[in-house]
């Protein structure tokens, strides 16, 4: 059995964005593009997610894996664009929840605001029965969207490298293919969600000590960005990296031969 994300993978997937001679430039046109995205909605950032597409496709092929040139704008906006739709099936249930929840949560308390000045029981009842729904419909919502928002997300990096892999929308729905490879490397999968979470958690700790400091609070805005276009890069090309040595460890394995026909009687 081939070893799930040795040292050596990791330890490249950290270091890459930094190896290419024009890493820089590639560099900041991601974090451009990632700022932009917060004056021109989802736009850039389709962009963005595209290129990483590219990225884990080098990482699953086992190529060097460099930043990759910004070229062939349509074709990173093609992907982008796939990749948005396949997180959408997958957290859209969260999603929906959410604004159902939060839709409701509103109605309910606007409800129980208009009833408020009126001077009967009964309306003073409705009205306090009104927020308190609303409060518990509101909470309730959270607990369901934040459940379904981790069951979407767990699967979701495997079918995104099966959509990169195979260069098909479809291929990310393709749930016995790329659940196969989860089970073949489930450590694999395992270690690159807990260094996935564990950048995010290191992010956002970093980023609440800078925030809460008067003198530099003014920075975290300005280094959100790269950081976060670093944690993409580095989380896209471990998850590229556990897609191969999964994919390597199904296609490994040998086929059993198929059962030989009953005898029949003469």
């Amino acid at each position: 059995m081939t070893e799930s994300l040795s040292t050596q993978s990791l330890r490249s997937a950290f270091v890459f964005p930094f190896q290419s001679k024009d890493w820089i430039s590639r560099f900041v046109i991601g974090v451009a593009l990632i700022f932009a995205g917060m004056v021109i909605p989802i736009l850039p950032v389709i962009f963005v997610y595209g290129y990483m597409i590219e990225v884990m496709r080098l990482s699953i092929q086992g190529e060097a894996l460099v930043l990759p040139a910004w070229t062939n704008w349509g074709k990173l906006f093609k992907d982008g664009l796939r990749s948005l739709a396949v997180a959408l099936v997958f957290l859209g249930p969260a999603i929906i929840v959410g604004i159902i929840g939060f839709g409701a949560y509103i109605a309910m308390i606007a409800g129980s605001v208009a009833l408020s000045p009126e001077p009967s029981s009964s309306s003073g009842a409705l009205a306090f029965f009104l927020m308190m729904g609303g409060m518990g419909t509101l909470f309730l919502s959270m607990f369901v969207g934040w459940f379904l928002l981790i069951a979407g997300s767990i699967p979701l990096p495997a079918a995104i490298a099966h959509f990169a892999a195979r260069d098909k929308l479809g291929a990310a729905f393709h749930i016995r293919e790329w659940g196969a490879i989860i089970r073949a490397d489930k450590w694999g999968y395992f270690i690159a969600w807990v260094v996935a979470l564990g950048l995010i958690g290191l992010i956002y700790v970093g980023f609440m000590l800078v925030y809460f400091t008067f003198i530099f609070c003014f920075l975290g805005y300005f280094l959100a960005f790269p950081i976060a276009y670093y944690m993409m890069l580095v989380t896209t090309a471990i998850f590229g990296q556990f897609y191969r040595e999964g994919a390597g460890q199904v296609s490994a394995k040998p086929v059993e031969p198929a059962p030989a026909p009953a005898a029949q009687g003469a």
